[in-house]
């Protein structure tokens, strides 16, 4: 996590590295662009062949965005489907109530909001002076205007459960590791493709695995102080962390890694449940800001730091001392 409240990953270009069960490509807009179908037919001949596709529109034209129809916003957006009979598209993103959930987009809407990006941004990295009236979301991993990006999963593949890997990704969180300097060799790293963003400066400022409760009561001492503006992304971010670190403990316990008395899986519900309330306390705030709801989520920060820190801790010394090797063969 940045200063700026921004969490970053390895990002969807190396996803085919990272994740060996999905079909990852990326594509050019240019190639929709000097095609005679256009976005509407490029979209539904992808989806039938079982991709998910992930575009850069102008949320202007996406119906429950929050400025739909007010001002021009550039952002991200998943398709996962279509309906001929209604004309409309099945997407995927955050509503204007500030939930992430389904909702339908005309063909002809997203037509308008695929095109506006283009016809506006003249290059991948423009200056952002040739660029008018118009707010950009400023997270780096959707900064590829020019490109659109597929993904479907791989049914001939399989991919096994490695515990030495789980218990290295375990121990970087809990030593506050960066895990994505591990991959240096076969992705670039993520902070150097946003070099020409301009908020390239403060990604080099990132802090990792537990360090981030600190940040984040950091950059919210920013938004009081008006220094920063408020966002709810990052909490939803944060729980949806919290709901696969659960997932993999149970599936540890279900595995044999982990004993299922020591009821780490269930202890760390906790923690989901906890991470959850600041979820909705987040989008409480972004619809109603107070300073007795800003010290009720420090608060709920500090219970949530501490109650998860106990947990993976307690899960590593339990897996090393059944498996006392890292993935790269170093006793622990």
């Amino acid at each position: 996590m940045d200063a700026a409240g921004f969490f970053y990953a390895l990002g969807y270009t190396g996803a085919e590295f990272v994740a060996p069960l999905l079909d990852a490509q990326w594509f050019s807009r240019s190639l929709v662009d000097r095609g005679t179908k256009g976005i509407v037919e490029f979209v539904k001949e992808r989806i039938d062949e079982d991709y998910y596709l992930r575009i850069n529109v102008d949320e202007y034209h996406i119906p429950q965005r929050a400025v739909y129809q007010k001002m021009h916003f550039f952002h991200s957006l998943l398709v996962f489907g279509y309906d001929d009979s209604e004309r409309v598209f099945e997407v995927v993103g955050y509503k204007s109530g500030g939930e992430f959930g389904t909702s339908k987009v005309g063909y002809e809407q997203l037509e308008r909001a695929f095109n506006f990006v283009g016809e506006t941004h003249g290059g991948e990295y423009a200056e952002w002076s040739q660029v008018r009236d118009c707010v950009f979301s400023l997270d780096p991993q959707h900064m590829g205007f020019n490109r659109l990006w597929l993904v479907r999963y791989r049914e001939d593949v399989g991919c096994d459960f490695n515990i030495a890997f789980a218990i290295d990704q375990l121990q970087d969180y809990l030593y506050s590791r960066d895990s994505s300097a591990r991959f240096n060799m076969i992705i670039p790293y993520p902070r150097k493709t946003i070099q020409p963003h301009q908020v390239a400066a403060e990604t080099e400022d990132c802090v990792y695995g537990l360090l981030v409760y600190t940040r984040l009561k950091t950059w919210l001492a920013d938004v009081v102080a008006g220094a920063r503006s408020f966002n709810h992304i990052p909490f939803h971010i944060l729980y949806e962390h919290k709901r696969c670190m659960g997932a993999r403990i149970r599936y540890m316990e279900t595995q044999d890694h982990l004993a299922p008395e020591f009821r780490f899986g269930s202890d760390y519900q906790e923690v989901e449940h906890m991470a959850r309330t600041l979820q909705m306390m987040a989008v409480r705030f972004s619809m109603r800001p107070g300073e007795e709801l800003m010290q009720r989520m420090m608060r709920q920060i500090d219970m949530l730091s501490e109650q998860e820190a106990r947990v993976p801790e307690w899960v590593t010394d339990t897996l090393c001392t059944r498996r006392p090797q890292t993935a790269l063969g170093v006793a622990v």
